[in-house]
């Protein structure tokens, strides 16, 4: 994990600058001092147990974390939400309720509802080139042959946005991808992506949050 570190604190330190995006907010004459993040999950909501939902996974630990309740609002981000707000930054969580190739269309509504700038939206996905419970930081890019990722970058028209992708390994060959990408994790790799969660949870927000909030935001995590 020291590399991921590496880069989370080079990411923060240097300061990265983004094109502005075509993306509005709903709310646009609404002004606030309070910095929005946006962390999604992506993954397909009705089969949320699956290798290729890994990332609606780690948003459940991240809200259980955070002692987050989840808010089912299909109108306005066709997913489900849940919020934080923690001194000056606002952290929302969200798990597109939409199949996987089209999970862009929940996370720009909600970018647009909550006013997220798409320099401010974080996705966690699966990842088949690395071994189950990897975790690599990847900061813009192509979607790599990955749907959602693809969906999420076109509603948002942007490739710069940052991904936490968690390895879910591969099967032998190619022509079994898609069958394995729907199966659930075996309980021997339940146990190994429990203990990732478990041990490197606040790395998902590390890697996310202005340095001024992280003791505030690691105050949050160990008194819930």
């Amino acid at each position: 994990m020291s590399k991921v570190i590496k880069t989370i604190i080079e990411k923060r330190t240097n300061n990265l600058s983004y094109e502005a995006s075509k993306l509005q907010c709903d709310k646009p004459n609404i002004r606030s001092t309070t910095e929005k993040f946006m962390i999604v999950g992506l993954g397909n909501n009705k089969s949320s147990q699956t290798r290729h939902s890994v990332g609606l996974q780690v948003l459940d630990c991240l809200a259980d974390k955070l002692n987050l309740d989840w808010v089912d609002d299909i109108d306005n981000v066709a997913g489900h939400f849940a919020m934080r707000n923690l001194d000056d930054v606002s952290l929302i969580l969200l798990k597109p309720q939409l199949p996987m190739m089209v999970n862009g269309t929940s996370v720009s509504k909600a970018a647009r509802h909550f006013c997220v700038p798409p320099e401010n939206v974080y996705l966690i996905h699966d990842d088949i080139a690395h071994k189950i419970g990897k975790i690599t930081l990847k900061d813009g890019g192509c979607a790599n042959g990955h749907n959602g990722v693809r969906s999420v970058l076109h509603a948002l028209d942007t490739e710069k946005l940052t991904r936490l992708k968690i390895g879910i390994d591969c099967p032998p060959t190619k022509d079994k991808v898609a069958l394995y990408l729907n199966e659930q994790f075996s309980p021997a790799e339940q146990q190994i992506l429990g203990d990732v969660l478990e041990f490197n949870y606040k790395l998902f927000f590390l890697f996310l949050l202005p340095c001024s909030s992280i003791d505030c935001l690691f105050i949050a995590l160990t008194s819930s």
